[in-house]
């Protein structure tokens, strides 16, 4: 959950909104990078064994505490009098260890009595034997960026407020850095004002890294905002000296008209040329180097043929067999095949019809 805004909201009815949530989908590949900090030695404050140490409760409490909770952590350690010693839950029942017995090294066991009288073990931790702790991710971000710092942004790229709804930076790089290294490729599907590219970019210069990002946006702002912000962030805006260049670069593309109709079949308002070169990648994701003929080329042993004509039906005939170039095999549209079945065996072809309606040619 990230807080968005601070202080009173005056356009919130009832209760002021001052948060949103973030969504995250980890796959099992998918490691969480928390951050590391240097321990204190005021964090120890006890001697044991004339050595600074801090010692932690062994016996798990609060909620999952019993021995049905975690039966694999339910079992007997030796007590200072060579007894059997096993956990017992804030209620009194069975209860259940913090860790499993082999990650618990009885040389860090200390024995002191509660304050009922009852011997209880505590994990020992030395100072001189630790030299980082992990900082676990919080599930609440207060301390990276709102709203407010957002439009800020936005403002010293533009030097006028124009975009309503952008998110911090430093919101957004929180979260690559959390699920990214510096080889990664990020992908923003609404990209928005470019926050995503920009931090992107901040990353790589901060950290050395090689992350790329690719960014989607299908608002009529995609080249004069969202475009024009990653431009001026690679070469650098303002005269604050965290707005210096960051470097790196990018390409613009513009989607063309769409090959395929929502029925499915071609447009064909679209060139030939772009309608040849859409068949070839789809069959191979490799380009298309013949524009000039039926023949749109070969990969991996197999001829791709595209028989098309704009205002006729295209037939796969013998006729036409006689013309193709030798391969192992054959992949052919048109709109129409006339031969047998163990002719396009015999040849190793594959047919298939060009998607369009025949009975308007």
């Amino acid at each position: 959950m990230w807080q968005k805004k601070k202080g009173g909201s005056q356009d919130s009815e009832n209760f002021a909104r001052e948060h949103e949530y973030i969504l995250c989908y980890k796959k099992a590949t998918w490691q969480i990078k928390n951050t590391t900090e240097k321990y204190e030695a005021n964090e120890f404050p006890k001697i044991i064994n004339g050595r600074k140490a801090k010692i932690l409760k062994l016996e798990k409490w609060g909620n999952h505490s019993l021995r049905t909770d975690r039966p694999t952590l339910y079992y007997p350690i030796k007590d200072p009098n060579g007894n059997d010693f096993y956990p017992i839950a804030p209620n009194g029942n069975d209860g259940c260890w913090r860790k499993k017995p082999e990650n618990l090294d009885e040389n860090h066991i200390f024995w002191q009595e509660n304050s009922k009288g009852r011997l209880t073990p505590y994990e020992v931790i030395y100072f001189d034997e630790v030299d980082e702790k992990i900082i676990k991710t919080r599930t609440i971000f207060t301390e990276f960026g709102t709203t407010t710092d957002a439009t800020k942004e936005i403002q010293s790229i533009f030097e006028n407020k124009i975009f309503d709804t952008p998110k911090p930076k430093s919101l957004i790089q929180k979260l690559l850095e959390l699920a990214t290294d510096k080889n990664s490729i990020i992908l923003d599907s609404f990209a928005g004002s470019g926050t995503t590219a920009h931090a992107v970019l901040e990353l790589n210069k901060k950290d050395g890294g090689n992350r790329k990002f690719i960014l989607v946006e299908m608002e009529d702002y995609a080249e004069n905002i969202t475009a024009e912000r990653v431009r001026r962030v690679i070469k650098g805006y303002g005269k604050e000296p965290e707005n210096s260049a960051t470097g790196g670069d990018f390409s613009f593309y513009e989607l063309g008209d769409r090959l395929l109709l929502e029925n499915g079949n071609l447009n064909e308002n679209i060139s030939i040329e772009k309608i040849r070169e859409y068949i070839y990648f789809s069959e191979t994701k490799e380009k298309c180097e013949q524009n000039d003929s039926d023949f749109l080329g070969e990969c991996n042993g197999v001829a791709y043929y595209f028989i098309y004509k704009k205002d006729e039906i295209t037939t796969l005939d013998f006729e036409y067999l006689a013309k193709l170039k030798k391969a192992s095999s054959y992949v052919i549209y048109a709109d129409v095949c006339v031969l047998s079945d163990e002719t396009m065996m015999k040849y190793n072809i594959t047919f298939k019809k060009i998607p369009r309606d025949i009975k308007k040619v």
